[in-house]
């Protein structure tokens, strides 16, 4: 008798770190002007909430960095910060907005693990192959 198996939807994190930042600010309703600068999209980081734009998106690398606070966002990281996601909820956040492609991960529980608690045991499936 085979043990039941749950499907778990996720999504490849460097494809969702591959998303143009141009084009999530947009979605996130992040205004930004010619040459890539734009206010901080943290106000809070700033004494004067950032009346001068402060950042800037960078194309080669695809991230967003702030002068004042010297920091750098991935479009994951920026998800993450804005919406007050963990890693994953960030990734299947930006997957689902922006239709990137599935990977369907095949949870089973085998025996017992630590604590008595069952063992699971996880496999990754392309459903393209």
């Amino acid at each position: 008798m085979k043990k039941a198996q749950h499907k778990v939807a996720l999504y490849d994190a460097n494809e969702a770190r591959d998303i143009p930042m141009g084009r999530l600010l947009e979605v996130l309703g992040v205004r930004h002007g010619r040459g890539g600068f734009l206010r901080c999209p943290f106000p809070g980081h700033h004494k004067n909430g950032d009346a001068n734009p402060s950042a800037k998106v960078y194309l080669p690398k695809n991230k967003l960095h702030c002068f004042v606070s010297d920091e750098s966002w991935s479009t994951i990281d920026l998800v993450k910060e804005l919406k007050g996601l963990t890693t994953l909820d960030a990734i299947k956040w930006l997957g689902e907005t922006f239709h990137l492609r599935e990977k369907e991960s095949r949870i089973s529980f085998k025996g017992r693990g630590k604590g008595g608690l069952p063992a699971m045991k996880r496999r990754i499936v392309d459903p393209s192959r």
